[in-house]
């Protein structure tokens, strides 16, 4: 996994850590290439946004294809959105194309629970 140099990762919670591994094995299974994170607790992000509380991750899409990145998807929400977390397609948006996956657990969804 590699951090974009302005990645600012002080005090992101373990869910994204978690979710972070999670994608760089998709994306070295599938396109045979590292994750790149390129924003956490930095960046421009909407008003109430998770990214400023830690709670949100961006991932860059622009070395895959498109098939590609369809399955890194797919597995990212497959693996990752019954444990609680969010995972958006960014890449048909402006600016630079990427996944975003944010954790606020709802209802039933639990993260790593301890008992």
């Amino acid at each position: 996994m590699k951090l974009k140099s302005t990645v600012n990762s002080s005090g992101v919670a373990k869910e994204i850590w978690f979710a972070c591994g999670v994608a760089d094995a998709l994306y070295r299974i599938i396109a045979g290439v590292e994750v790149t994170v390129t924003a956490m607790k930095d960046g421009q992000h909407m008003s109430g946004s998770l990214h400023a509380k830690g709670l949100a991750v961006d991932l860059r899409t622009r070395m895959l294809g498109l098939a590609q990145g369809d399955t890194i998807l797919a597995g990212l929400q497959a693996a990752l959105e019954p444990l609680g977390f969010d995972v958006v397609d960014e890449r048909g948006k402006t600016g630079a194309p990427h996944f975003h996956v944010e954790f606020q657990a709802k209802g039933s969804e639990k993260f790593l629970v301890k008992e």
